[in-house]
């Protein structure tokens, strides 16, 4: 008996938002249907891990890297549930007992061709 993988591409989106608003959700929720995309990332997001529950994605697991700055910073990502995914962070930059300024996450992601 042979099966047909779920995936046969892997479709991922990138967009540096600028702040991630109610419309600019929308915008992106459309384009995450119209294109099937898998995963994507959103640079700029301006969100805390607060904030994310306001942000649901349907069928999407959110990962987030918290905004550090009063400028545009942050990052959003999203990876289709069927996916098996990993993520961590696995650098935090900066003095002890001080917010970090940058940190560096990992995401793996498990995509059955």
């Amino acid at each position: 008996m042979s099966s047909s993988p779920l995936f046969d591409t892997l479709r991922v989106l990138q967009w540096n938002a600028g702040g991630l608003s109610q419309s600019k959700r929308a915008e992106l929720l459309l384009t995450l249907c119209e294109k099937d995309i898998d995963v994507f990332t959103i640079m700029e997001a301006n969100l805390t891990t607060e904030k994310l529950k306001y942000y649901s994605f349907k069928g999407y697991s959110l990962y987030v890297l918290e905004k550090s700055r009063q400028a545009a910073s942050g990052i959003l990502i999203g990876v289709k549930r069927e996916l098996t995914t990993d993520f961590r962070i696995i650098k935090a930059m900066g003095a002890d007992n001080v917010k970090s300024e940058v940190e560096h996450g990992c995401l793996d992601i498990w995509c059955p061709f």
